[in-house]
């Protein structure tokens, strides 16, 4: 540690604290024959700073990477907390891109992160929104499902076609096997006629 204070002030009188004379003093130094094993010393040293760093950063990487695949690897529609999730990480990774219009291809990136063509496009667009706007992220609205309607109509619409003021018990019939629109599960059930057909309401 002393050693190093007294070598800095060494230099900085040299060099009258001149970053640029400093540093070529130094690499004019370690250049020198005599001081080979100083230099590897030297190098050594900061080849081991640069793979931590380089550790980490292969860490996060990996980190954003498998958080992603384990949000959109599951079967099904993702939830709007999934959706959210892959898409701000998407966004926080092209940020600075964005903002400092570093050419990165799409493709890249997309080998990279492991997001969709889909995934990234959004990411780029937001954050130039965001930028322009000078604003910040808000809450994703999922666009609703083309088969919306028919997925809120169908509990009514069991619980119509089972009631006896449209319906009647076909007796001649056995049991059929259908789908609970609530919990999913297969349930069997009667075959109905309907009064309306035979004439039957009131």
């Amino acid at each position: 540690f002393y050693d190093s204070q007294h070598l800095n002030t060494l230099l900085m009188a040299i060099s009258r604290a001149n970053p640029d004379r400093a540093g070529k003093a130094l690499s004019q130094l370690l250049s020198d024959k005599a001081n080979v094993r100083v230099k590897n010393i030297v190098e050594e040293s900061f080849s081991s700073s640069s793979k931590s760093t380089s550790n980490v950063n292969q860490f996060i990487i990996d980190g954003i990477r498998e958080s992603i695949d384990h949000h959109t690897t599951s079967s099904g529609t993702r939830t709007i907390a999934e959706e959210t999730f892959v898409k701000n990480v998407a966004l926080a990774c092209v940020f600075v891109m964005e903002q400092t219009g570093e050419d990165i291809s799409n493709n890249a990136l997309e080998e990279t992160l492991g997001i969709s063509r889909h995934q990234l496009s959004f990411a780029r667009e937001t954050v130039q929104q965001l930028i322009i706007e000078d604003s910040v992220v808000s809450g994703l609205q999922r666009k609703r499902r083309k088969d919306y309607v028919k997925e809120k109509v169908k509990v009514y619409l069991f619980s119509w076609l089972r009631s006896d003021d449209n319906t009647r018990l076909d007796t001649n019939q056995c049991l059929v096997d259908v789908e609970h629109p609530v919990t999913g599960d297969k349930v069997p059930v009667h075959k109905r006629i309907w009064r309306i057909v035979n004439k039957e309401a009131h």
